[in-house]
């Protein structure tokens, strides 16, 4: 590796080719050091995004649940849409009211 020589040499031999060459490879490893940070804090910030508050499934209307089954093809679209519309709705809350209209339109 040519870096630690070349350290060296700008310590024993002090020209302002060495010392530039030093001020050059700590600028970059500085530069490196604070992209390294910042990318970590980005990594652990990604899962503390705000939580939107629960939606209760009394609180969705039936028409609501109607209008989703009616506008789309399938199930997991209907699902989708319900969800879209209430946001804070769980993904199993949203499949269970689906299920339950789909259930009783059937019958």
């Amino acid at each position: 590796m040519v870096l630690w020589p070349r350290l060296g040499d700008a310590v024993e031999h002090p020209t302002l080719w060495n010392w530039l060459f030093v001020v050059a490879v700590l600028a970059g490893a500085v530069t490196f050091a604070i992209d390294a940070v910042r990318m970590w804090r980005k990594h652990l910030a990604r899962g503390t995004t705000a939580a939107r508050p629960l939606v209760a499934t009394d609180d969705v209307p039936s028409v609501d649940v109607q209008s989703a089954i009616a506008g789309t093809k399938n199930r997991i679209s209907a699902i989708k849409a319900l969800r879209e519309r209430h946001r804070g709705l769980r993904l199993k809350d949203a499949a269970d009211l689906v299920d339950a209209a789909l259930a009783a339109r059937s019958e």
